[in-house]
């Protein structure tokens, strides 16, 4: 164990994070008091303007070089520091990997250690535009329930579709991007994205079998078009009935209340269906394949009919779970039942031995719930955080005004540690605000 307290490993830190408030808080960014923006004015009224220009080449060109210096000789301060840290801790890591970091936010969290918070107020809801009825989820808390902080904020992230029909693909499979506006060099970056944006990745809703679920729109319920008027387990595989009864009592497959055509209802001679459930009744398919620390996030598409009570749950694990009561919804409507957005969505809060999707009806005494459309799918990161799509009924289209999803978050008062942690590290630690805040910021 070396010779390092959690007190100097504090010291330390807010000592490194001071020369990088002075080096490139105080004197890099546009609204510092003496930086390099104010030095290429001051060279350009030297010389009359006559070598604007070039000047402005030079400039640019050291901001660069500067700036990505600067957080270099930062990371490697603040990973040397962590090192020693981890050791201290009593961690199997010796240097910043995944588990690593986990160990640091695990210690700090058990000792009420907490950083200063960035103070980023995450926009509650978008700004959409353009046609198609999707619908934007984005997760802002870690595993631990923190809100995340290793992002570019203040900011304004555009989600746009780029890919529809027109370049062949399925209908509510449409491809969309993300957009951020850039900073023209790091030294100016105070939060609004980086030098040339981030790569966007591909961004898709599904709508046909995926990496989870299968017989997704209860499809198998179909021969040649014509639903099964009596269902059988065949017709729901990989779905199987907790107490392996199925028949019309249970069950009903209908091809007049349906969601949308999924692809594979799509093919053949197949036709779109939805599952109609009479009764209280668990249906469950088995999941594997999760990776941890990649959140997922579900749908199901459902519809009240006859004043049908009781509650619809969707399962994921034990502790994910979207419940709705019915009798609250209006009859013959389809609506779309997702999971909240917290910390139980990560396949590390499942808990569960064996981890299922389950359809639960419950407490129902009147009417009958359709389902249709069950979907389940990793999260896609972007800028930190984690982001959804799920297909309405109308798909989105990349017309002259093409379908946009705007969001604006904000930062009333920025963290200094927490900002250059992730600035040069792409991490961070468990932060508060107030009292609450064991390591200030310098």
């Amino acid at each position: 164990m070396p010779d390092l307290s959690h007190a100097e490993f504090s010291a330390t830190l807010q000592a490194i994070s001071d020369i990088g408030k002075e080096g490139y808080i105080n004197y890099g960014t546009e609204t510092a008091t003496h930086n390099v923006v104010d030095l290429s004015q001051v060279l350009k009224d030297l010389t009359g303007g006559d070598r604007q220009q070039a000047i402005d080449t030079e400039i640019e060109g050291y901001k660069q070089n500067y700036g990505f210096l600067h957080l270099e000789l930062l990371a490697n301060a603040f990973g040397l520091l962590f090192q020693d840290y981890l050791l201290f801790i009593n961690s199997k890591e010796t240097s910043l990997t995944t588990r690593g970091i986990q160990d640091i936010k695990d210690y700090f969290t058990a000792n009420s250690y907490a950083l200063k918070s960035r103070a980023i107020t995450y926009d509650p809801s978008a700004t959409e535009t353009g046609a198609g009825d999707h619908s934007v989820y984005r997760l802002t808390v870690d595993k631990d329930a923190d809100s995340i902080e290793a992002t570019f904020a203040p900011n304004t992230v555009s989600i746009r579709v780029t890919a529809d029909q027109k370049e062949d693909l399925e209908r509510f499979e449409e491809t969309f991007e993300f957009f951020m506006p850039t900073a023209p060099s790091l030294l100016e970056m105070s939060g609004n994205g980086p030098v040339d944006g981030l790569s966007s990745p591909d961004f898709t809703a599904v709508n046909q079998d995926a990496d989870f679920i299968t017989n997704h729109s209860f499809q198998a319920g179909q021969s040649n078009g014509t639903p099964s008027a009596t269902p059988v387990a065949a017709d729901f595989t990989p779905w199987v009935d907790s107490t392996a009864t199925y028949g019309t009592s249970r069950y009903a497959f209908d091809t007049t209340n349906t969601y949308r055509q999924s692809v594979e209802e799509a093919s053949g001679s197949n036709v779109a269906i939805s599952l109609e459930i009479k009764t209280n009744l668990t249906l469950q398919q088995p999941i594997t394949g999760f990776t941890d620390g990649l959140p997922c996030f579900w749908a199901l598409r459902y519809m009240r009919k006859s004043s049908c009570d009781g509650n619809l749950t969707y399962h994921v694990g034990t502790n994910a779970t979207a419940t709705v009561d019915i009798s609250t919804k209006s009859n013959d409507t389809w609506y779309i039942l997702v999971p909240t957005m917290n910390a139980n969505i990560y396949p590390e809060n499942f808990i569960e031995d064996e981890i299922l999707a389950k359809i639960v009806v419950d407490s129902n005494t009147t009417g009958t719930v359709k389902v249709d459309a069950v979907t389940l799918d990793e999260m896609t990161a972007f800028n930190g955080l984690w982001w959804a799509l799920v297909a309405g009924q109308t798909p989105a289209l990349k017309t002259n005004t093409p379908k946009q999803y705007v969001y604006a978050d904000t930062v009333s008062s920025d963290s200094i540690i927490q900002r250059l942690l992730f600035l040069s590290l792409g991490i961070f630690l468990p932060h508060a605000t107030g009292v609450s805040i064991t390591i200030a910021d310098p």
